[in-house]
């Protein structure tokens, strides 16, 4: 980070530096050209001193120091440069990208600040977030080294800015209202204005759900823990439990199998609390389908 800053300031001094050099040089061909308004010798030094003066007190973060300067030298007669506009541009384009970084630095804090008004419910999930500190420490480092990437990639401040917000999108907070009505606070991968990729989303006072969506719907692997502290395991097919799936109750009792349209149907087992077997066969829209005794003729 701090070779970045050092790099980031050589660049922009350069660009400005360069900038500041094409003007001065306009004034010295007028100069050459017999403009009547040409300055002494001591006067132009001057004028020249108060801008790189200006200039150094810019790339030190001093604003109101370079601002006063530069306005200073805009309020000469002989002067017909913008140097306040020019500084102001890079002031804005500065805090834009101090305010890209803030953004991404604040995305863990918000992990763990988000729904605090639900402190009984979160009680009892809390330790999902816990189990996913992994994978978001994934994320996070992944967002690091892209965001390292595109620093060394471009070399000036326009292209960088560009970049690094598209990076802050791609792993962001939203919240939106999904098809049962229930209000999502969700943290994760967002394309197209829409929850598309690995996530974690608080659902208001219903649990928490930690994998994969498509269009702000769970949609592949993933695992949801409800309030009372039944969990699940498993495929999702637009927000419903399809395919193989885990299903564990409170009271620890779990059933292993599958899955169609949120309900047990096909071939499943229901296990004990202590592992024996309760129940295993077919299962058709949530009933288990128990096996005839054959009747002896």
């Amino acid at each position: 980070m701090k070779l970045f800053k050092k790099k980031y300031i050589i660049w922009s001094s350069i660009t400005l530096n360069v900038l500041l050099i094409a003007l001065l040089g306009t004034a010295f061909l007028k100069t050459r050209n017999g403009d009547e308004s040409k300055l002494p010798q001591n006067e132009k030094n001057q004028y020249y001193d108060k801008i790189v003066q200006a200039n150094y007190s810019l790339l030190q973060n001093n604003y109101s120091e370079a601002l006063e300067v530069y306005h200073e030298l805009e309020a000469q007669p002989y002067n017909d440069k913008q140097w306040a506009g020019l500084a102001k541009a890079f002031i804005a384009s500065q805090d834009k990208y101090r305010n890209s970084i803030d953004s991404l630095r604040k995305v863990v804090g918000f992990l763990y600040s988000i729904n605090k008004e639900k402190e009984l419910a979160m009680d009892s999930l809390m330790f999902v977030v816990q189990e996913e500190q992994c994978t978001f420490d994934s994320l996070y480092k992944e967002s690091l080294l892209k965001e390292n990437r595109l620093r060394e990639a471009f070399s000036t401040q326009v292209q960088l800015s560009q970049e690094i917000e598209e990076l802050k999108n791609a792993y962001a907070k939203m919240e939106f209202d999904n098809d049962d009505g229930q209000h999502v606070k969700y943290f994760g991968e967002i394309k197209a204005g829409k929850a598309n990729g690995y996530g974690i989303a608080f659902f208001e006072s219903k649990g928490i759900y930690a994998g994969y969506w498509k269009d702000n719907i769970r949609h592949g692997k993933g695992k949801y823990i409800w309030a009372n502290g039944d969990t699940y395991e498993g495929n999702f097919v637009n927000g419903k439990r399809e395919g193989y799936g885990v299903y564990t109750f409170a009271s620890k009792e779990k059933y292993v199998g599958e899955w169609d349209h949120d309900v047990r149907d096909g071939h499943g087992t229901v296990y004990a609390k202590n592992g024996d077997v309760l129940l295993d066969g077919n299962w058709d829209n949530d009933h288990f389908i128990r096996k005839q005794k054959s009747q002896r003729k």
